[in-house]
C-alpha cells in the first residue's frame, strides 16, 4: 500500500464524519423547532426513534474520527519509518501494528455511551418526556423574560458570554453551587435546552439590555392597570 492510499482512506472517513456531524446538526435543529411549539408534537415512539438516530450519528462520527486518525498515523509511519522493528510482532507489518495501536488506544472513545456530546443530546431529548423544555432561541413574547432555571420572571439578569443566554443571578449561583465536586471554579452546562456551552461565574456579565426590557415591560403593565381602573 502506498503512502497516498492512507490519505485517500482518511479522506473517505472524513467525509463520513462530516455527514454524521451534519445529521447531528439537523437533529438539534429539529428539537429546537419542536421546543418552540405550543404543544408537544413528539410522541413517545418519536422520542425513542430520535434516541436511536442520535446514537447512530454519534457512533458514526466517533468511528470515522478514529479510523481517519489511524490512517493518518499509518501515513506518518510510512513517510518517517518511525516504528522500531522490535515493537512489531513477527506476523504483522509495520502498518498493521500502527493501525491496531491507534484504534486500540481510541476504541473506548468511539462508544456513543461514553460521548459527552451524546449524553447532552440524550438529555435534551429526555426534556420532552419530562415536559421541561425551554427553547434555546428566545422568542419575542413573555418567554424571553423567564429564567430557564427558576422558571420565574428574571431578577438581576446576567448573560453568559459563551452562548448569550440569560439567567437570574441568584438562580445561577445556586445552580453552580450544586456541584459537590469542587473547590475550583465550578463550570456547568448551560441549562437552556440544546445549548452545549458551559457557564461559570467567570463567564457571566450583567445583561443591561434585558434590564431595560424588563423596566419597559413593567411600565406597560402599570399603564394597562391604570387604564383598566379608569
Amino acid at each position: 500500500m502506498s503512502h497516498g492510499d492512507f490519505l485517500t482512506r482518511a479522506a473517505s472517513w472524513d467525509e463520513l464524519k462530516e455527514t454524521s456531524e451534519a445529521g447531528i446538526f439537523y437533529l438539534k435543529s429539529l428539537l429546537d423547532i419542536c421546543a418552540q411549539t405550543e404543544e408537544n408534537v413528539l410522541s413517545k415512539d418519536d422520542l425513542c426513534s430520535l434516541k436511536e438516530v442520535s446514537r447512530s450519528f454519534i457512533e458514526s462520527k466517533q468511528k470515522a474520527r478514529l479510523h481517519s486518525e489511524a490512517n493518518r498515523n499509518c501515513h506518518k509511519v510510512a513517510v518517517t519509518g518511525s516504528w522500531r522493528r522490535e515493537e512489531i510482532p513477527s506476523n504483522h507489518s509495520v502498518f498493521d501494528t500502527a493501525y491496531e495501536s491507534i484504534v486500540s488506544n481510541l476504541r473506548d472513545e468511539a462508544s456513543a455511551d461514553q460521548s459527552e456530546e451524546f449524553k447532552r443530546l440524550l438529555k435534551s431529548i429526555e426534556t420532552f418526556e419530562e415536559g421541561e423544555v425551554v427553547s434555546s432561541v428566545l422568542p419575542t413574547d413573555e418567554k424571553q423574560f423567564i429564567c430557564p432555571l427558576s422558571q420565574k420572571l428574571l431578577v438581576e439578569p446576567v448573560k453568559n458570554k459563551e452562548c448569550l443566554h440569560t439567567y437570574s443571578k441568584e438562580a445561577l449561583v445556586t445552580y453552580l453551587k450544586n456541584d459537590k465536586n469542587s473547590k475550583k471554579q465550578t463550570r456547568k452546562l448551560c441549562p437552556v435546552a440544546f445549548c452545549d456551552k458551559l457557564v461559570s461565574l467567570d463567564s457571566i456579565e450583567p445583561n443591561y439590555e434585558m434590564e431595560r426590557l424588563l423596566r419597559e415591560r413593567s411600565s406597560r403593565q402599570q399603564e394597562r392597570t391604570q387604564v383598566q381602573l379608569q
